[in-house]
């Protein structure tokens, strides 16, 4: 790898011009100089003015497309049109913290990775920052991907070039989860490494956002996702995939607010591959809802502090 690489940032945007500009001006703000961004903009603007990257000190391209054909599809006509070595991909609608291009840089100039991902501040409609979300990447990152995405959006992501040319890009056949899909390829043959801090805001409650549609999620993303890994699902078992399933239904159904649904779910989950906590925490909190639940959960916690205090005290005196 080049001591400097040159990093294609690939910012897919439909019909927000405002929120691009933002996105755009992140990336400008990087504190790491080589970089190319990539707009692949498939808007109408026959009712609103087009984005202006006019105050952008970075070489920036627009790819204008008449119509829309999918998040997916747009992301690949910005890979074809990448320079760099490695890309990193931002969704219009997200932020980067000036050094995250740096420090991904550098995790590809110190270790042998294929990926690089980072922990994200998830930001509500209020553009305040609820909480940080991390990722789980250790261990078999293969399974975990078959269970749910532990890796996190592409917003977080960057991955070399010869990746993508060896395992593919994004299957324009996803509308949903077309990341995770890409993710579980990427996973088989190449390591994944982490930032573990948070460098992206993520928007959580931005308009037309798909990832927690749970009617395309059970009728189209699970059976696409399924149907394609077949045979990777046989090697890590059925049922526990399956279990998994229902129980990423239940978790969407619960965000909505229908805890009946979730709770349904939850035993299908149970039911299907027992040997699960989170399915049996899914289950009581379907149950009694978040504030029951975060007071025994606190209290629980507690206990087990207690309990390795107590531990502890014993082993001293018996000492």
């Amino acid at each position: 790898m080049l001591e400097s690489p040159l990093v294609s940032v690939i910012i897919p945007t439909l019909n927000r011009p405002r929120l691009v500009e933002s996105a755009v001006k992140s990336v400008s703000d990087q504190t790491y100089e080589k970089i190319e961004i990539i707009v692949v903009d498939d808007s109408d603007y026959s009712s609103t003015s087009p984005p202006s990257f006019e105050e952008t000190n970075i070489d920036i391209t627009v790819l204008q497309g008449e119509t829309s054909e999918g998040l997916p599809h747009a992301r690949n006509r910005g890979i074809e049109a990448a320079s760099g070595e490695l890309v990193a991909f931002l969704d219009d609608d997200d932020e980067w913290k000036t050094k995250k291009t740096e420090k991904q840089v550098r995790r590809f100039k110190t270790r042998d990775i294929g990926l690089c991902t980072s922990w994200r501040y998830m930001v509500g409609s209020d553009n305040k920052v609820e909480n940080v979300a991390k990722t789980d990447i250790e261990g078999d990152l293969v399974r975990k991907l078959l269970c749910q995405n532990v890796i996190g959006p592409p917003s977080g992501v960057m991955v070399r070039q010869d990746v993508i040319d060896s395992v593919g890009a994004f299957d324009e056949e996803f509308l949903l989860w077309e990341d995770r899909e890409w993710y579980l390829r990427v996973a088989q043959v190449y390591d994944v490494d982490c930032v573990e801090e948070p460098l992206v805001r993520y928007a959580l409650d931005s308009p037309e956002k798909m990832s927690g549609n749970l009617t395309m999620a059970r009728n189209t993303a699970y059976p696409q996702l399924l149907d394609k890994h077949d045979q990777l699902i046989k090697e890590y078992e059925r049922r526990f995939v399956q279990g998994w399933k229902f129980r990423k239904f239940g978790k969407m159904a619960y965000d909505t607010g229908s805890r009946v649904t979730a709770l349904r779910y939850a035993v299908q989950a149970i039911a299907t591959y027992p040997r699960a906590w989170p399915f049996y925490r899914l289950f009581i909190r379907s149950l009694i809802g978040d504030k029951i639940y975060a007071l025994l959960d606190k209290t629980t916690m507690q206990i087990r502090n207690a309990v390795k205090r107590w531990k502890i005290r014993s082993e001293a005196q018996g000492s």
